[in-house]
């Protein structure tokens, strides 16, 4: 199934206790805010992911753990797609993932990512389910194009990918 998030103005907050959890190859969750999204655990084992925070970041909700990053895997997918106005993750608590694919952008901010394995670093896209208040469905407006690469774009930031068991 489909999972769709949006906040048209403000941010989305999960808690570091909070999950967003669906199953199957055809899973997709998509999580839009017009500024901050923090992360706490998004659970689509094979399925697609896509976090936009259009004029903020992407933060994790987990605390540091002894002043490092937590063991908590804060988004597990097939494929994960980040796209930030500022920032991914933070130099000292970044966005633990377990994922296949993966595609990040940073526009004015610097990306932080722990990866539990290997990982590819291709297109990643996607479109949910959105249900209207008329109870009708749709993709329209509720779609990510392709995005490819990890960069960032402002020219000022870091790019920090590390896995604790991969290639």
């Amino acid at each position: 199934g489909s999972i769709d998030v949006m906040a048209g103005s403000g941010s989305i907050t999960q808690s570091a206790a909070s999950v967003f959890l669906s199953t199957g190859a055809t899973a997709t969750a998509r999580l839009l805010a017009a500024t901050d999204v923090t992360v706490g655990d998004i659970d689509l084992t094979l399925g697609k992911v896509s976090i936009t925070a259009t004029a903020g970041s992407i933060l994790d909700a987990d605390a540091l753990v002894s002043g490092a990053n937590d063991a908590d895997q804060d988004i597990t997918a097939s494929s994960l797609r980040l796209n930030a106005g500022t920032g991914i993750g933070d130099s000292v608590n970044h966005i633990e993932t377990t994922v296949v694919t993966l595609s990040a952008e940073a526009k004015n901010g610097s990306i932080y990512l722990l990866e539990a394995n290997d990982l590819i670093v291709d297109d990643v896209s996607l479109s949910v389910n959105r249900v209207g208040s008329n109870a009708a469905t749709a993709t329209t407006n509720s779609s990510d194009a392709a995005q490819s690469d990890i960069r960032t774009t402002g020219g000022n930031g870091n790019i920090v990918l590390r896995t604790t068991a991969g290639n």
